[in-house]
């Protein structure tokens, strides 16, 4: 896109219900050149305000912070619909790092996690890396984690249940979760539909690029299949060509013997006449 260059984006969570109480910040810095489908899904999610009172439903000590479900169920199941595809992890994933969560192939969508440690398994399991905080990890530490594991693997919201009945399923036996009051932007809301646009486009370059080389490899099998088909009917043809003369070949050397035949038998008197016709037609002398 023309025009300035953006700065970094970078986000400022502000979060409630700390083990301990009050209230606390953290800052993620994005990099695209991490995951650039995996940024601009964060900074589209940012865009729309979509943080906002939003659990962290997953905290494990010394392993992740997950969060990323939100409290409108609607807003939950149209977000869903729209996951984004995987990509090469490039960076691992160590303590502070924000990572997408996925339940399959090309399934990230909304959900993410803090790493707590340096997970570096996850790393072989696909799961790249967008940004990582650069302020505030002690608050990220304070995020209530006594819930543990989602169920049913652990005594932590299920999050099915949190899918179909959002906030009001974890207000109801979750209230101690720690929670996302807003999001606060480096960038205007201006630029930060800006900084979305442009790495949608910078990100789609991948993609292109395998269109194209589709489009070359198609090109170069018709090519390839061209050049045999007309390498067959060119033989085909030089073969139909070659029949006529074959043909006439033989019938000439035909006639010939049989002109040989025919002058010796007329030149023998013990060869009768009809034999002659029976050897040329097959038919008796009439």
């Amino acid at each position: 896109m023309s025009g300035l260059a953006l700065p970094p984006l970078k986000a400022t969570f502000v979060v409630r219900n700390l083990v301990g109480g009050g209230v606390g910040n953290f800052t993620v810095e994005v990099h695209p050149d991490w995951s650039p489908e995996g940024a601009a899904r964060f900074g589209e999610l940012i865009y729309n305000h979509f943080f906002n009172g939003c659990r962290f439903f997953r905290v494990i000590s010394g392993f992740v912070a997950q969060f990323g479900i939100p409290g409108d169920p609607g807003l939950a199941t149209s977000w869903r619909l729209r996951p984004i595809p995987d990509e090469p992890v490039v960076v691992k994933n160590t303590r502070g790092r924000l990572t997408f969560a996925a339940a399959g192939i090309n399934s990230r969508a909304t959900q993410m996690f803090v790493n707590y440690g340096d997970n570096h398994a996850l790393d072989g399991e696909d799961f790249a890396p967008f940004g990582e905080i650069i302020e505030g990890m002690d608050v990220a530490d304070r995020l209530f984690a006594g819930y543990g594991e989602s169920a049913p693997g652990g005594k932590g919201p299920d999050q099915l249940e949190l899918l179909r009945l959002g906030n009001r399923y974890l207000q109801a036996e979750f209230p101690h979760l720690s929670y996302i009051e807003r999001v606060e932007a480096n960038i205007s809301a201006a630029e930060l539909s800006r900084f979305v646009a442009t790495d949608i486009e910078s990100h789609n370059f991948p993609l292109m690029f395998k269109v194209l080389l589709l489009v070359g490899f198609m090109a170069v099998s018709f090519a390839c299949w061209a050049s045999h088909c007309y390498c067959c009917r060119r033989k085909k043809s030089d073969e139909l060509s070659e029949i006529p003369q074959k043909r006439f070949r033989h019938e000439t050397v035909e006639d010939e013997e049989e002109l040989v035949g025919m002058t010796s038998a007329y030149d023998s008197s013990s060869a009768p006449p009809e034999v002659l016709g029976r050897k040329r037609g097959g038919h008796k002398h009439m």
